[in-house]
């Protein structure tokens, strides 16, 4: 079985922005899709092909950059960790799609708690307190009397509102 020569960071680096769009073969079954942004800085998003049972799948292994990137060595400790679990026997691809699963759930379950606790503070609020609701029942309904209420919101004021007036 013939080996493939692999890529070096130098080959990576001489990469230009007229590359975009090429596919380069990167050794040991990894091949790369070159990618240019608008300031010309290339990068390549690094793949790695193999067989898992009878099925080819390819496994993202990161996008390397000169800078700011995945480095080529830690593109290469990747495909060593997914190669040893297929081995194995496993799957890194369904790995990989069941975390992918498990943190949008994690998500979903986090803005379901936020929303819910916030639907419980907005009730909170909502709630009336003794004060307030004797205020409105004084300007609504005591404002006929001679007085506008005026005896009851001194009684409120005396003895209600200082024990409870600001319970719920």
């Amino acid at each position: 079985m013939a080996t493939t020569a692999k890529i070096t960071v130098f080959e990576l680096q001489a990469l230009t922005s007229e590359d975009a769009g090429r596919r380069i073969r990167m050794g040991d079954n990894m091949t790369g899709d070159v990618r240019a942004d608008k300031t010309g800085a290339v990068s390549v998003r690094a793949v790695w092909r193999c067989r898992i049972g009878s099925k080819s799948t390819e496994i993202p292994l990161g996008t390397w950059k000169a800078t700011g990137g995945t480095s080529l060595a830690a593109i290469r400790k990747e495909r060593d960790k997914f190669a040893a679990q297929v081995a194995e026997g496993k799957d890194p691809a369904a790995n990989i799609k069941a975390a992918k699963l498990k943190a949008k759930a994690d998500q979903q379950e986090a803005i379901h708690a936020q929303t819910s606790r916030l639907q419980n503070l907005a009730a909170l609020d909502a709630r009336q307190t003794v004060r307030d609701l004797a205020t409105s029942w004084i300007k609504l309904e005591l404002r006929n009397r001679a007085d506008s209420g005026a005896d009851a919101l001194r009684a409120f004021e005396k003895d209600v509102f200082p024990a409870i007036g600001n319970m719920a």
